[in-house]
């Protein structure tokens, strides 16, 4: 385990000036190799059908012409997600210092300039237990990083919210909410459709 502070503070600032906070970035190259050997078998599945048939046939079992080469491809693709979900999951992570539990982090950008970034920040921070759960557009890009972190344990979700551009970067103050389970990110534009929840 490896702690970096200069990572920490890139990664969250907000998080990172929280004593009750600790980052953890992990080696996933074990991870990385699993997803080449499963991308790899994925390729050989689609590409070597004729290769593989022949070897499976070889014995008379007709079968292994589709079977084999489909097997591969099913091994291949799930040993493929196992290891960038796995990457991605394993390969910086903040923990509660206090309890050791680890935060599961969601995270949503979003479009606008600072009065956007301060109106979302006031929106939150009006937000009680058991609340009107809010939503969020998904796929959105944009200067303002929106992220979630639920602590299961604890039952209580953190926010943070910062927003970079050519001028630097700012962020706004921790915002901790209790009811874990009726807290959604929000939106900074509702007049388009109802857009999908997204929920820890």
């Amino acid at each position: 385990m490896e702690t970096h502070v200069s990572d920490a503070v890139r990664d969250d600032p907000v998080l990172a000036a929280d004593e009750r906070f600790v980052y953890e970035r992990r080696s996933v190259l074990i991870y990385w190799i699993v997803a080449a050997l499963g991308a790899a078998m994925v390729l050989f599945g689609a590409f070597g059908f004729r290769i593989i048939g022949a070897w499976a046939a070889s014995g008379g079992d007709e079968t292994g012409r589709v079977a084999v080469p489909v097997v591969v491809m099913i091994v291949g693709a799930w040993l493929l997600f196992a290891g960038l979900n796995t990457v991605r999951a394993e390969r910086a992570r903040w923990i509660v210092r206090a309890t050791g539990e680890r935060l599961v982090c969601r995270r949503c950008p979003q479009p606008g300039s600072e009065v956007d970034a301060d109106a979302l920040w006031n929106r939150f921070a009006k937000v009680r237990h058991r609340g009107t759960p809010p939503y969020v557009q998904g796929g959105l890009r944009g200067p303002i990083k929106l992220r979630g972190y639920l602590d299961d344990k604890a039952q209580k979700v953190y926010f943070t919210i910062i927003r970079t551009d050519q001028d630097g970067t700012r962020a706004w103050p921790l915002l901790e909410l209790e009811g874990a389970e009726a807290v959604r990110f929000v939106p900074l534009d509702r007049s388009g459709a109802d857009p999908a929840g997204i929920s820890f």
